[in-house]
């Protein structure tokens, strides 16, 4: 992708971002799903990190290689012509300078936005966050068993 062409995409999500009282971004896994949510009209993209993970074979939580997740960007973004914005988990780097590594690997990909966890970088977190959750939800609901 040009880098005008990549330019013009940001200031339009940017642009979307004050155009209305809600930005509605589906998130995608893979391209086909990318290619549809576009044809059906949405304005821009976004990415999970877990179905990417899942559709690898792999959990959340940056199970997955900063590589993989860099790939499956590439993926998306080579397939539609809206502005898509990538959920790269917490930047798959212990320091500054690793997760500014993978936000410019992203960019060059053609995403025009990311998304960073707010959680420390732990492989499996994410996973045991949401049992966490489930464990609190069944608490709350009784016994069940």
């Amino acid at each position: 992708m040009s880098s005008t062409l990549q330019r013009d995409r940001a200031a339009y999500f940017r642009e979307l971002h004050h155009a209305g009282p809600v930005l509605v971004l589906p998130n995608v896994w893979d391209a086909a799903g990318a290619r549809i949510c576009a044809q059906a009209g949405f304005r821009a993209i976004a990415t999970t990190s877990s179905g990417v993970s899942a559709t690898l074979g792999y959990g959340d939580g940056e199970q997955i290689t900063r590589d993989m997740l860099i790939e499956a960007v590439e993926r998306i973004t080579r397939v539609v012509d809206c502005p898509v914005t990538a959920d790269i988990e917490a930047g798959f780097g212990d320091s500054i300078e690793d997760v500014l590594q993978t936000v410019q690997a992203v960019i060059a990909t053609g995403a025009v936005g990311i998304n960073i966890e707010d959680s420390k970088r732990e492989k499996g977190a994410g996973r045991h966050l949401a049992s966490g959750r489930a464990d609190q939800k069944a608490a709350r609901a009784g016994d069940f068993a």
